[in-house]
């Protein structure tokens, strides 16, 4: 427990901003989250975040505590991660549909950056971010299909600079209305060898894109550019749902291809992940 009070060195300073600049090891967001979970007390009594702090408060705090993705989340039964490649440099992985990426908040379920550095620890310090367990790029809750981690920093470098200079292919199946037609998609500036790869007549269509943007959500918001959000988000303009979270979107989006040339052996790999 940190205790200490404020001097006129803070004056009119949020309690966040004042326990940051104090004990600037942990972020500025890290010590909001203390607070809003209730771990601060100012003159014994708990606050919310934003409070201002007067000269001579009294401070308690409960330092936050450091988490990261892998085994202390995890039990050994729940490790179930379907490797789809691996070799001595990268590891190639299906992400599940209704599962995060990433870890956000200590209690979150369990996620794939946990499962990956479950199944490798060398993932865990590769990224620059350790929470993100090596993963070089993320998939919505929603979304699933192929991921890459890399064991190493200087891998991790190479496959995220690949990705920023759009030199990684990457192919998606969405679901849309079964009212698109191959001209609808055609059009897109992003999309690349667009095919409807199978309708159902009065339900939906599922087409396969390509595409090296790799910019965030960037397939819904394309098919929303062109008037056919995928069935069911919400977030980018369907009014239609099977979730029975209303108010949530829960739409299929699977990243079905990865393309691209691996950083050591220079190969040109193609990583496939069935539906």
């Amino acid at each position: 427990m940190i205790t200490f009070s404020v001097t006129s060195t803070f004056p009119q300073m949020r309690v966040e901003s004042v326990l940051r600049d104090t004990f600037p090891e942990f972020s500025r967001a890290k010590w909001r989250a203390q607070v809003d979970k209730g771990s601060v007390l100012v003159n014994g009594k708990k606050v919310r975040a934003g409070h201002i702090l007067k000269l001579h408060d009294f401070i308690e705090a409960e330092e936050p505590r450091e988490f990261f993705p892998g085994n202390q989340r995890i039990s050994t039964s729940e490790i179930k991660l379907d490797v789809i490649f691996e070799d001595q440099y990268l590891i190639c992985v299906k992400k599940p549909r209704g599962m995060h990426t990433v870890l956000q908040r200590e209690g979150d379920p369990v996620t794939l950056a946990d499962l990956v550095v479950a199944y490798d620890k060398d993932c865990l310090f590769s990224s620059p971010n350790p929470l993100d367990g090596g993963l070089v790029q993320r998939l919505d809750y929603f979304t699933s299909g192929v991921c890459i981690a890399a064991k190493s920093r200087e891998i991790w470098t190479s496959l995220h600079d690949l990705l920023v200079d759009k030199k990684v292919r990457k192919t998606y199946i969405a679901r849309v209305s079964d009212t698109i037609t191959k001209g609808d998609i055609e059009i897109s500036e992003i999309f690349e060898s667009p095919q409807i790869i199978n309708t159902i007549e009065g339900q939906h269509s599922d087409v396969r894109v390509a595409l090296r943007d790799g910019s965030r959500h960037i397939v819904r918001r394309e098919f929303r550019k062109l008037g056919f959000p995928l069935i069911g988000d919400r977030d980018y303009g369907s009014e239609d749902s099977s979730s029975q979270n209303k108010g949530a979107s829960d739409y299929l989006l699977h990243a079905e291809e990865i393309e691209f040339r691996h950083p050591k052996s220079r190969q040109e790999m193609k990583l496939v992940c069935e539906l």
